[in-house]
């Protein structure tokens, strides 16, 4: 009996003993850690560039991509990129096992993972600036005499810049060629790489320069204006007759820097003095305007450069020497007409009162309508008249007016009853008159009636009346 325990326990141990290689040849057949560190595929973000969403596939593994921010379409300009790698590993490789940060990514730096992990987080560095596309440079004002320079530019969604001045200064100067150095400063985003030679344009500039991928800009401007000269303005007024001069006509000079006025001396001659500048290198360059003007008279003749300027009372003269004298201005006395109808409800109203006042004078002449309503006056021109009616029973309103030439002038009155004026059954002062006119002939016409039938009824009556009559005259 003890022998077959003994056999037993034997037979026992040599099972456990042989079973234990048994198990460790089970182990040696389990996954395999996934060991290719180097994820391929994954191309580094350019701008413009397709996002790639798998890895190139191993024979260890699969995997995705996910890209942050997300791309819409194409990676965008100076943007960091962010790729998350998701691995599958294939039949007989498992992620266990696998270090912390194993893996590694073309162009990606940091790249990194967790131990036993297939997420893989790459950061590529950031994509490249966009080239500066917007060529004219906004805000570098043309040089001007007397202005301030600029010394920046308008500032655009791409570039800001300053602007330097050669010759320097605080203003412009006349006569002067200006030269502007631009400097462009792009935005974050944007880059001058790229940018080709005289790509960019400036605003009244002769010529524009730049080097390629430069943002220094080169603006060459026209010459500034020729300083101006001060302009002195002289000539004459005489009359037509026998061309002596006529004193104390009003001439005025309307220039860009404000208007001037002065009257004839005793020859009718005027003269201003350097009221006014103006540059006569560019003929014409400038213009200014002068009238003449006195009560009662008009210009008739003046001539300028063989042309017959008369018969206005305004003239456009060009500037093209600094001292102007100009031809005699010949002015003749001048009569023009106000005229016009006076009417009531349409009709003409006779031996109404019209009244011309003169304010400049003082002086009013008066005359009455005839009997078509109408009035004509023979004024002299060039003054300010003031014209009312004069009715016992009609008014209408004051007019006033300026008689500038010899054209006739036609002022129409309409009258209006007077608030005062109702006679007879309310009707106005022409119908009462006709009312009354009609009722005293109606009354004569009753009495000689009644007188002839009293005589035809006492013939006697008659008879003894002649009788008296003739003995009277024995």
């Amino acid at each position: 009996m003890r022998s077959v325990h003994a056999a037993a326990i034997a037979l026992l141990a040599v099972f456990i003993i042989t079973a234990v290689p048994l198990v460790s040849d089970n182990n040696a057949a389990a996954d395999a850690a996934v060991s290719l560190a180097d994820i391929g595929g994954v191309t580094a973000p350019a701008a413009g560039a397709t996002p790639v969403t798998t890895i190139t596939e191993t024979s260890e593994y699969t995997g995705t991509v996910v890209w942050s921010p997300t791309v819409a379409g194409t990676f965008g300009y100076a943007t960091i990129y962010t790729a998350t790698i998701t691995l599958t590993p294939k039949a007989g490789f498992t992620l266990t096992g696998v270090t912390a940060n194993f893996f590694t990514v073309a162009g990606a730096t940091p790249v990194t993972n967790a131990a036993d992990s297939g997420i893989i987080t790459a950061e590529f560095p950031k994509t490249e600036d966009q080239t500066i596309s917007i060529s004219a440079i906004p805000g570098v004002t043309v040089p001007a005499a007397g202005a301030t320079p600029v010394t920046t530019i308008t500032e655009t969604a791409e570039y800001t810049g300053t602007v330097v001045w050669n010759p320097a200064g605080t203003t412009f100067g006349y006569a002067t060629l200006y030269t502007a150095t631009i400097t462009i400063t792009p935005k974050a985003g944007y880059t001058l790489n790229g940018v080709g030679a005289d790509f960019f344009t400036v605003a009244g500039a002769d010529t524009v320069s730049n080097a390629a991928n430069s943002g220094i800009i080169t603006a060459e401007f026209p010459n500034t204006a020729d300083a101006p000269v001060n302009i002195t303005v002289s000539g004459r007024v005489v009359t037509g007759f026998d061309l002596e001069g006529l004193e104390g006509v009003t001439v005025t000079m309307i220039t860009a820097g404000g208007v001037f006025s002065c009257l004839t001396d005793a020859d009718g001659a005027y003269r201003f003095l350097n009221l006014f500048q103006a540059d006569i290198t560019a003929v014409p360059s400038e213009t200014f305007t002068i009238r003449f003007d006195m009560r009662g008279h008009l210009v008739q003749a003046f001539f300028l450069n063989g042309e017959l300027l008369g018969w206005n009372d305004v003239y456009i003269i060009e500037i093209d020497d600094a001292a102007i004298e100009l031809p005699d201005v010949i002015m003749n006395d001048a009569f023009g007409t106000i005229e016009g109808k006076v009417t009531f409800n349409g009709r003409p109203i006779s031996g109404v009162t019209v009244i011309v006042y003169d304010p400049e004078s003082g002086e009013a002449t008066m005359k009455s309508t005839n009997w078509e309503g109408f009035f004509s006056f023979s004024l002299p021109v060039g003054s300010n008249y003031q014209l009312s009616v004069s009715h016992p029973y009609y008014e209408a309103p004051e007019t006033e007016l300026f008689l500038a030439n010899i054209e006739p002038v036609v002022i129409n009155f309409e009258l209006t009853q007077k608030e005062a004026a109702t006679y007879l059954f309310g009707l106005d002062f022409t119908h009462s008159m006709m009312i009354i006119a009609g009722i005293i002939g109606l009354f004569l016409f009753i009495f000689v009636i009644s007188y002839r039938i009293h005589i035809g009824k006492h013939p006697e009556a008659s008879k003894v009346h002649y009788d008296s009559k003739k003995k009277d005259q024995e």
